[in-house]
């Protein structure tokens, strides 16, 4: 029997996260979402916090006010999920232990430094 992998969707409320995480999820036997990203689409983060229950959930743009209330509350289908702001949060998550595969569906340049630490780990 293999193991379970562990896989970060980063950019997981665009066209191809969402792609992603609908496989995943018929995947369950074999892979697990354990870390979600976004830039600003929090309504749909936190449904898919609810479906899938990852570990970690990151948004990338902190410095509005939307941004900083979703870091202080708690998705009840996921209580456990922390929350984290920045890009920096997701560097750390993808270039750790717990992160087996990445899907890097971040658009455009703004996905190069995530894709850089993944691969360096």
């Amino acid at each position: 029997m293999s193991q379970i992998r562990n896989v970060a969707v980063l950019g997981s409320t665009g066209s191809i996260g969402r792609a992603a995480i609908d496989v995943l999820g018929r995947m369950q036997h074999s892979q697990r979402v354990t870390a979600i990203s976004c830039h600003s689409q929090l309504q749909l983060l936190e449904q898919q916090i609810g479906q899938v229950t990852p570990a970690h959930a990151i948004v990338t743009q902190s410095s509005n006010a939307e941004s900083q209330q979703w870091l202080a509350t708690t998705n009840g289908l996921s209580p456990s999920t922390k929350r984290y702001l920045g890009r920096d949060a997701i560097n750390a998550i993808v270039s750790g232990k717990e992160v087996d595969t990445v899907v890097g569906a971040i658009v455009g340049i703004a996905g190069l430094e995530s894709a850089y630490e993944a691969a360096k780990a």
